[in-house]
């Protein structure tokens, strides 16, 4: 799953400078913005997950985290209104935060103790090996969209 999301999903922020100039007719400042909410939903989450008790229905907050990252990036690509659009962003802050740190405390609460290194470099490898290759898949479909 964090494979695809690393892939498909989580390039969201590889448009942002041009959705800030295009869309919002804006400049630094707009994409300074924009990255702001985006920080303030992550930190929501991250508060979230610090909150809570241990083991305490974390496939339930995986779940829940990735409909708000779909349905912000859904909204905030569909969005005209710059204050709509923040927030917008803040939920897609808030789900990626908590998907990534979800599936993370996941895979090492489940891991044998001696298997536990090797677990986390494959979950890192999956989400931070396709990011990359999901910027260019990103950056070429928005070059040739119609």
């Amino acid at each position: 799953m964090l494979s695809l999301m690393g892939l498909l999903v989580l390039p969201y922020d590889t448009l942002i400078p041009e959705v800030a100039k295009i869309t919002f007719k804006g400049s630094a400042s707009t994409f300074g913005y924009i990255s702001g909410f985006i920080g303030l939903g992550a930190v929501s989450g991250t508060i979230l997950l610090a909150s809570l008790k241990r083991n305490d229905k974390l496939r339930f907050y995986l779940i829940l985290s990735t409909a708000a990252l779909g349905l912000g990036l859904i909204l905030f690509s569909q969005s005209t209104n710059f204050y709509w659009a923040m927030l917008f962003v803040v939920f897609t802050g808030f789900g990626s935060v908590m998907q990534l740190t979800s599936c993370n405390i996941i895979v090492q609460s489940e891991a044998a103790p001696h298997m536990k290194g090797r677990a986390i470099s494959i979950l890192l490898t999956a989400i931070f090996g396709m990011l990359p290759l999901g910027s260019l898949v990103t950056g070429y479909a928005s070059e040739h969209r119609k």
